[in-house]
């Protein structure tokens, strides 16, 4: 199974509620007023960011026809083995450090966030090492993170990049997503 993630029209809830707004001062009459033209520009703009997810999905699922389901003959547990093979290329090479990420008294290796990066080739590690390529962090200013400052040749990047790879079967760009 892949998971296939919502589409959402709408960025976050304060576009969904200035769609609203909008619709309330629409209906009282105020159609002119500059400040609803303003928020119809607005959507408009928001409207046309595309969601990429099912096109992700998409090119995920030709990528595994083109390179093996045509070139082999099919054997049981075969697509299954080529979607294993494709999701772990996603972050292949990738030493995962989580900084701000997971509660103090918890064991990381239990968490599903360190589970699922392994899933996608990622190796991670509680601790630093000569091999760290990413720090995963969830705010800026812990000691993990200075310490990958300092270090110079380590992605600081957010949760998100992590998330987002992830969702999109795919190894986003680290600069789209530095944290410092």
């Amino acid at each position: 199974m892949i998971p296939i993630y919502p589409y959402k029209f709408f960025r976050d809830a304060q576009v969904t509620e200035m769609f609203a707004m909008m619709d309330i001062k629409k209906n009282m009459g105020k159609e002119n007023n500059p400040q609803i033209n303003r928020d119809k520009n607005c959507l408009k703009v928001i409207s046309t960011i595309p969601d990429t997810h099912l096109n992700s999905m998409y090119q995920v699922l030709v990528s595994v026809q083109r390179n093996y389901y045509l070139r082999h003959p099919v054997q049981p547990g075969y697509i299954a083995e080529s979607l294993k093979w494709r999701r772990r290329k996603v972050l292949q090479g990738v030493n995962i450090l989580f900084t701000a990420v997971f509660p103090l008294e918890t064991n990381p290796k239990d968490q599903p966030l360190w589970k699922q990066a392994e899933h996608f080739g990622a190796q991670c590690y509680s601790q630093f090492n000569d091999t760290i390529t990413h720090l995963v962090a969830a705010r800026n200013g812990t000691d993990k993170v200075l310490e990958a400052q300092r270090r110079g040749n380590i992605h600081i990047v957010s949760l998100n990049w992590l998330c987002d790879s992830v969702a999109h079967w795919i190894r986003l760009p680290e600069n789209d997503y530095q944290l410092c």
